[in-house]
């Protein structure tokens, strides 16, 4: 009786193990990398042609044959001159002596014609005559004999500076401060916007200088000549860490957020086939 309650599976079936947990998916989810994907598809698409250009600047480049150039049964190669080579490096050189002419990054900031929450220009004279102010007289450009701003002979712009010097701390605290442009010969005029322009250049230019972003941009001026097209991405700002020890030796690093750039190669730079801008062209 034991025997016949027993149930007896067939050669063919297949059993299952059990699954403590079931995989949902989620809708939302789902549909990003297909998106993402088809998205890429069309970017290696539109490029192709480009991609066909740039393969043929590269083997021009290296002297390489493609495989359009057939052989025949009795020639083994053929002498390939390098004129694409020659002709890149020059063109490399060139662009690397404009973009680096003033040994540093080619960038600049400089004031806008008006500026906000800044004056442009403000003057005040410090030796300015009683009768001037009482009068409408003009007085001679050049200045006058005793007027105490004779320059000695062999004068330079640094003396000017050092003049100017002890009055640019002491601005906030003159009285009689005019803004714009003075105009009287004794009057010194100060350009705050100017000033804060070159400070911010300053710092941007110690930034870019710690990043490495003047070795990316002679890579990404390199293959501008060679492909003609270049691609360098940033600034991203990221947290940087300042090796710093304390009194007592121990390790207490500073962070800091700075600017990061990068040269990005055109190979691996797909861009939107629908943009009209650069701003809508990041894949």
């Amino acid at each position: 009786m034991a025997e016949e309650n027993e149930i007896t599976l067939d050669d063919d079936a297949i059993a299952l193990e059990d699954v403590e947990k079931s995989t949902t998916s989620d809708a939302e989810i789902s549909g990003v990398i297909p998106f993402v994907m088809e998205r890429y598809q069309r970017a290696e698409d539109s490029r192709y042609n480009d991609e066909e250009r740039w393969l043929r600047s590269y083997r021009n480049y290296r002297g390489l044959y493609g495989s359009d150039v057939q052989f025949t049964e009795a020639e083994k190669s053929r002498v390939f001159i390098k004129v694409t080579k020659t002709k890149t490096l020059a063109a490399y050189g060139q662009i690397v002596d404009v973009l680096f002419a003033g040994n540093k990054f080619p960038i600049s900031v400089e004031p806008t014609v008006l500026p906000e929450g800044v004056a442009k220009d403000v003057n005040f004279d410090p030796k300015m005559p009683e009768q001037l102010q009482e009068s409408n007289e003009l007085v001679s450009p050049y200045g006058y004999e005793g007027d105490g701003q004779e320059l000695p002979a062999g004068a330079t712009e640094k003396d000017l500076l050092e003049r100017l010097g002890p009055l640019k701390e002491k601005l906030g605290e003159i009285e009689g401060l005019k803004e714009g442009v003075g105009q009287t010969p004794t009057a010194i005029t100060f350009s705050p916007a100017m000033v804060a322009a070159k400070n911010m250049e300053k710092k941007i230019m110690d930034q870019l200088q710690e990043s490495g972003a003047g070795k990316q941009l002679r890579s990404t001026a390199f293959e501008m000549s060679l492909f003609g097209t270049g691609v360098m991405k940033g600034p991203f700002a990221v947290d940087k860490e300042y090796p710093n020890w304390d009194d007592e030796g121990e390790y207490s690093p500073v962070y800091k957020t700075v600017p990061s750039t990068s040269h990005v190669s055109v190979w691996n730079f797909y861009p939107d086939p629908d943009a009209t801008n650069m701003d809508e062209a990041h894949m």
